[in-house]
């Protein structure tokens, strides 16, 4: 008798004790996975913050790279072209210019996250550089419609640069 009291003694413990191990390995799973799941959220906060900055560094660089070049050389170039004394290719130049200068500027970690995200950071770039032009040009509008003199570029909503 005392002999099937200790199998069933050593059967209940056998038994018990897989319960426990099977309910703490369930609890470390899911301890695992929560953890996972912070980590993974705070991953995508990291990509999001990367990309943010990288987006932001993109734009105050193609703001000022056009801008420059619109100060010293966009301008005058179109209406020498409006008044046949130059070519169209010359603003193809400089939108190229715009876009390589750029790029030197940028460093490689922000060509990467956009080219991660978004797969073709030549496009998304050259099309930055398109909208910047844009809004050079909608901001001359508004400043040269008050002047008697108005660019007739601007108003007929000429492209300063050709698209690369």
């Amino acid at each position: 008798m005392r002999e099937i009291l200790s199998y069933m003694a050593i059967a209940i413990v056998t038994v018990a004790g897989t319960v426990l191990i099977r309910k703490a390995q369930l609890w470390l799973d899911k301890r695992i996975e929560t953890e996972k799941a912070k980590a993974a959220e705070a991953d995508n906060g990291a990509k999001l913050k990367a990309l943010t900055f990288a987006e932001t560094a993109i734009d105050r660089v193609v703001e000022s790279v056009v801008g420059k070049i619109e100060q010293t050389t966009a301008s005058d170039l179109r209406k020498a072209v409006k008044a046949g004394k130059a070519d169209r290719e010359e603003l193809t130049i400089l939108s190229k210019d715009a876009y390589y200068e750029i790029i030197d500027i940028l460093q490689d970690s922000v060509l990467n996250q956009i080219q991660q995200v978004i797969g073709d950071y030549e496009t998304y770039i050259a099309g930055k550089i398109e909208n910047q032009v844009r809004l050079v040009k909608l901001s001359e509008k508004e400043s040269c419609s008050n002047d008697a003199g108005a660019s007739e570029a601007a108003l007929n909503n000429e492209p300063v640069y050709v698209p690369l």
